[in-house]
């Protein structure tokens, strides 16, 4: 039986390297795990803080609008202002074309009138 003062034989037992390699994955697993706590967070507080900066992009363009609805809405305005004078012009036009069509039925009744006077 061989028996080591001071501990020397613990030291070199299966044990002793068994909890040395516990310890060493451990150390190793809080550091892995800290790490993607640590990326997760960054990217947690990056997201709110890109929220809170688009928040109020947000918020203006759902009461105000964009500026490419702006433009659009005015693009809009003037086709129909165009249409507008369009549709007026035609309308005069129109109008003439009725005075004319009653002109032309009083000179055809009045030859009319004509002819049966002239028979």
């Amino acid at each position: 039986m061989r028996t080591n003062v001071n501990g020397g034989h613990f030291l070199k037992s299966n044990l002793f390297i068994f909890l040395c390699g516990q310890v060493f994955t451990m150390i190793c697993g809080l550091v892995v795990a800290g790490t993607i706590y640590g990326r997760l967070m960054q990217q947690f507080s990056e997201f709110e803080r890109w929220h809170i900066e688009t928040a109020g992009t947000i918020t203006r363009m759902d009461t105000v609008g964009t500026n490419a609805s702006k433009w659009a809405i005015a693009d809009q305005y003037k086709k129909i202002e165009q249409n507008s004078a369009a549709i007026h012009e035609l309308q005069e036009q129109t109008r003439k074309l009725d005075v004319i069509a009653e002109k032309i039925s009083r000179i055809d009744d009045a030859v009319k009138t004509l002819q049966a006077n002239k028979k």
